[in-house]
């Protein structure tokens, strides 16, 4: 039905459907859509993505353990920071404030206020989404890879990734948590802090 309406159309039309009932009209089928499965007929249809990268280090000193990811991990150190100094969080935080065109998180929570002493950073990654949901846009999916000597912090990986989602508002599989060393290369190779990079992919929500 399709082949014959288009071969008997001469005009330019938007869509299909237009050509169809035009030139060969009949009985429709209406049939189950998917709310993902958009409609594109002009360019402003298309759904934009954005695509940020977030980076963060602290340093470690001696203490009673770390939160990476919202995870309490238990060692014989601290980080050196004013929030709880979740440098893996921060890094995803980063990541989408740059993809949102947004200044990094110093300047959102600077060191300098007292309030963000000790701050819960899984609640300040949940006002990042916020933000991004305020230009209504929604994460999609997360990369960070955190970079540490010490702890050995695989064994929490699965439970990090689970947290993250949570905040984020996705599913568990579109969040990838990976960990490496530097090879007992430089500071962090000597076990003085930790670092984490994250990749973040922001859509436009529909």
């Amino acid at each position: 039905r399709i082949e014959k309406a288009y071969s008997l159309c001469e005009e330019d039309c938007l869509d299909d459907f237009t050509v169809a009932h035009k030139y060969a009209p009949g009985e429709v089928l209406i049939t189950e859509g998917d709310p993902k499965n958009v409609k594109i007929t002009v360019k402003d249809d298309l759904r934009t993505s954005l695509v940020g990268f977030g980076y963060d280090i602290h340093k470690l000193t001696a203490g009673k353990g770390i939160k990476l990811l919202g995870e309490r991990i238990p060692c014989p150190y601290s980080f050196v920071a004013h929030s709880d100094g979740d440098a893996a969080i921060h890094a995803v935080m980063d990541a989408i404030l740059s993809a949102l065109g947004e200044k990094d998180i110093g300047h959102l929570y600077p060191v300098d206020d007292p309030k963000y002493d000790g701050a819960d950073s899984m609640k300040l990654l949940g006002q990042c989404v916020a933000l991004a949901e305020k230009s209504d846009f929604c994460v999609e999916n997360v990369s960070a890879v955190v970079i540490c000597q010490r702890p050995k912090i695989a064994p929490y990986l699965d439970e990090m990734a689970q947290k993250l989602a949570t905040v984020l508002k996705i599913a568990s599989s579109c969040v990838n948590i990976s960990a490496t060393t530097t090879e007992k290369l430089g500071a962090l190779g000597n076990g003085d802090g930790i670092a984490c990079q994250a990749t973040v992919l922001l859509s436009q929500k529909l």
